[in-house]
C-alpha cells in the first residue's frame, strides 16, 4: 500500500509509534495528514507535531516551522526554531528572516538594523539572493513581507547588474509587484540584465578540465563534505571534526573521532564514523546547534555515505537495514535479511542502492530504488573474479580495467550491457602502472599510479570520455568521495580539492 495509507490505518488503530516510524522512513507525513485531517483532526494534529520533529532532525528548520504553525499550541516551539535558524546566519538566517516576516508582523520594526545591513549593496549578495528567492516563494504576503521586498529590491537589482545573481526580468518584476511601493516603482530605472556566462555541467564537457591539488595543510583530512555557504566539513581522525571556510581555515570544531563522514541532503546534519577494530563508533552532529549525540557502536560491514537526516542504510551481519539515527539506539526503520549469500560489495547512489551477493549458486545483484525501497532487480551475474568488482548504477557490477592499446592507456568497462572503452592518456613510460577505480553516480574515476604521481581521470559513463583530470602526489594518495554532485579529493597532508560537477569548476584548499 502507499505509505500514507499505511500510516492512516496505524493511526486509526491507535499504533501511533509504528505510524511515525513509517512516516519517518518514507517521508510521508504530509500525505498522511491530508488523509486524516478532515475526519480525524486530532490524529492529524498529533502527526503534525511528529512531522515537525522529523523535519528538525533532517535539519529543515524552516519547513518544520511551517509544519506546526497551524497548531496554536505549537507556535512558541516554532518561534524557538525560527530563532535558532536566525542565529546560524548566512543563507539559512536570511530565509528565516523572510519566514518570520510572513508569520509575525512586527518583524520589520524588531529587525530594522539587520534589514538595513542586508540591504547594503556591499553586504553578502548570496544571502540577499536567497532572501529574494524566499520572498517569491512565500505564500503569506502581508505588510511585513511587502516592506522587506521594498528594502531588498534596490540591492538585488544592483546585484543583477553586477552579475552576482541570475534573476530574470520576470523574477525582478515579481519582486517589484510584491513590494507594491508606488514610489519605488516610479524611481526604479529599467532592469540592467547583464549577460551571464553560461556554465556547462561537468558530465557534458567535450574537453576535460585539468585540476591541480593545493599545497599541503596542517591537518590530515580523512574525509570531507561540502556544506552550504562555501564551507566544508572535514574528518580529522582522532582530532575530531571541523568546519572549514572557503579559504581552508577552521571555523568550528566537534570533539568526536571521525575517519568517515555521512552527509545529509541539506548539509545541516552529519554522522561521524570511526572504525574501532570489529565495531564502528557513530556520532550524530547537528551543524546548526553544534550539538553531538553519541549513537554507540555498530558492527558495520558497509554503509551509505549520505542520508536524509534520519534514515541511514547500512549492512550488518549480512542484513540490509535503514536505521533511525535520531533515536539513541538507532532503531531499524526497514530491513531485509536472507539474501542467499554473503554481501561482498555495496554501492549507494542518488536513486538506487546496489548489493552484490555471492551464494552457493554464484553471484546475484539486489538493487533497491530509493527512497521508496522498491526492489528493482534481482538477477544472476557473471563475474570475472580476476577483475575489480565495483557496484555502479549503470552496470550493477562494473568491472573496469586499464589496458595498453598502441601507445595509449585505455579504460574498458561494460555499461548498459555494452562493452565500452575510453582513451585516458598516453601510456606512461617505465613499469606498467597500477590502477584503481571509484564509482560515481554518473561516471567512474580511473586512477593510474606511475612515477611520482597518480593521475585521476573522471570518466562519464554516458558520453564515455574523460571530463576531468587530477594529478596528485603519489606519496600521499587521495581519497575520493562524491556527495550530491560534488566530488572531493583529500589526503593525509591536509590537501582538499573540490570539483563542482554542476558548474564544472574546481577549488583547491589547504586545511589550516
Amino acid at each position: 500500500m502507499p505509505a500514507a495509507t499505511i500510516i492512516r490505518f496505524l493511526m486509526l488503530a491507535g499504533d501511533s509509534q509504528r505510524a511515525v516510524q513509517v512516516a519517518r522512513r518514507d517521508g510521508a507525513f504530509s500525505a498522511a495528514i491530508q488523509m486524516l485531517e478532515s475526519k480525524h483532526p486530532a490524529l492529524a494534529d498529533q502527526l503534525r507535531l511528529d512531522w515537525g520533529d522529523a523535519l528538525i532532525a533532517q535539519g529543515d528548520w524552516l519547513a518544520a516551522v511551517n509544519a506546526v504553525w497551524p497548531l496554536p499550541q505549537a507556535r512558541q516551539r516554532a518561534i524557538e526554531w525560527l530563532l535558532a535558524a536566525e542565529r546560524v546566519g548566512g543563507e539559512l538566517g536570511g530565509r528565516a528572516l523572510v519566514q518570520r516576516a510572513a508569520l509575525l508582523p512586527d518583524t520589520i520594526e524588531r529587525y530594522a538594523p539587520t534589514i538595513d545591513a542586508l540591504s547594503d549593496p556591499h553586504a553578502n549578495a548570496d544571502v540577499r539572493t536567497e532572501m529574494a528567492r524566499a520572498l517569491m516563494e512565500v505564500s503569506t504576503k502581508g505588510p511585513a513581507v511587502r516592506a522587506l521586498a521594498t528594502h531588498l529590491l534596490p540591492a538585488v537589482a544592483a546585484d543583477r547588474t553586477a552579475a552576482r545573481n541570475a534573476f530574470t526580468r520576470k523574477e525582478l518584476d515579481s519582486l517589484m509587484s510584491l513590494s507594491g511601493d508606488p514610489y519605488l516603482k516610479a524611481d526604479m530605472p529599467g532592469w540592467d540584465l547583464t549577460q551571464l556566462v553560461e556554465t556547462t555541467p561537468l558530465w557534458k564537457l567535450t574537453a576535460p578540465i585539468e585540476c591541480a591539488p593545493p599545497s599541503p595543510g596542517l591537518h590530515a583530512i580523512h574525509d570531507a563534505l561540502v556544506l552550504p555557504g562555501q564551507r566544508y566539513l572535514v574528518a580529522l581522525g582522532e582530532a575530531g571534526v571541523a568546519i572549514l571556510d572557503g579559504n581552508g581555515k577552521i571555523r568550528q570544531r566537534y570533539a568526536v573521532p571521525a575517519y568517515r563522514l555521512v552527509g545529509s541532503d541539506l548539509g545541516r546534519v552529519a554522522l561521524a564514523v570511526a572504525q574501532r577494530e570489529r565495531v564502528t563508533r557513530v556520532s550524530r552532529l547537528d551543524l546548526v546547534t553544534h550539538s553531538i549525540a553519541d549513537r554507540g557502536v555498530l558492527p558495520l560491514a558497509f554503509f551509505a555515505r549520505s542520508f536524509n537526516g534520519i534514515g541511514w542504510t547500512v549492512v550488518i551481519e549480512q542484513r540490509i537495514l535503514v536505521l533511525d539515527t535520531q533515536t539513541p539506539a538507532c532503531d531499524p526503520l526497514w530491513h531485509v535479511g536472507d539474501l542467499g549469500g554473503q554481501i561482498h560489495a555495496a554501492g549507494f547512489f542518488a536513486d538506487r542502492e546496489v548489493f552484490l551477493v555471492k551464494g552457493s549458486s554464484g553471484w546475484r545483484d539486489w538493487v533497491y530504488e530509493t527512497p521508496s525501497r522498491r526492489l528493482l532487480s534481482r538477477q544472476d551475474l557473471q563475474i570475472d573474479e580476476a577483475l575489480p568488482l565495483l557496484p555502479h548504477p549503470a552496470a550493477v557490477a562494473l568491472q573496469p580495467a586499464v589496458q595498453q592499446v598502441d601507445d595509449h592507456a585505455e579504460l574498458r568497462y561494460r555499461a548498459d550491457r555494452t562493452d565500452r572503452r575510453c582513451i585516458l592518456c598516453i601510456w606512461p613510460e617505465g613499469p606498467e602502472p597500477a590502477s584503481s577505480f571509484i564509482a560515481l553516480d554518473r561516471g567512474i574515476i580511473a586512477a593510474l599510479h606511475s612515477g611520482n604521481h597518480i593521475d585521476y581521470f573522471v570518466v562519464s559513463t554516458t558520453a564515455h570520455r574523460v571530463v576531468a583530470q587530477v594529478r596528485w602526489p603519489r606519496a600521499t594518495p587521495a581519497q575520493v568521495h562524491e556527495h550530491l554532485g560534488q566530488i572531493l579529493f583529500h589526503d593525509s597532508e591536509g590537501r582538499l580539492l573540490h570539483i563542482d560537477a554542476n558548474a564544472a569548476t574546481s577549488r583547491p584548499l589547504s586545511c589550516h
